[in-house]
């Protein structure tokens, strides 16, 4: 199952907020990023996991970066009760993607 943690217009310091469950082993992330065609684009996203809501834990990193799309992404084990995107910053009109699934899917640019 895919859940998206951002999927539209966002700014650098957006967080969203996505509930796994303890059943979940492994997941999948990718970030991709858009904007106008020819002109570059960027952005970080850090992907946390807290079994609480409140104290969060860096799982992963993905720097995207590209002209008019960009995409990275990731595998990590997990058994975090919650998982978040953190986007640490991102280029002026560019828009950012970024989903999880629990059971893995291709990714890349």
């Amino acid at each position: 199952m895919t859940q998206y943690l951002f999927n539209g217009p966002q700014q650098a310091g957006d967080v969203s907020l996505s509930f796994l469950g303890s059943s979940i082993q492994q997941i999948s992330v990718e970030a991709a990023a858009v904007g106008a065609q020819g002109v570059a684009v960027s952005g970080v996203v850090v992907v946390e996991g807290s079994n609480t809501g409140n104290d969060w834990i860096p799982i992963m990193q993905l720097t995207i970066t590209g002209t008019t799309r960009g995409a990275d992404g990731g595998i990590a084990q997990t058994n975090w009760q919650y998982l978040r995107g953190r986007i640490v910053s991102v280029s002026a009109n560019t828009q950012i993607v970024c989903a999880m699934n629990s059971k893995g899917f291709p990714y890349g640019t």
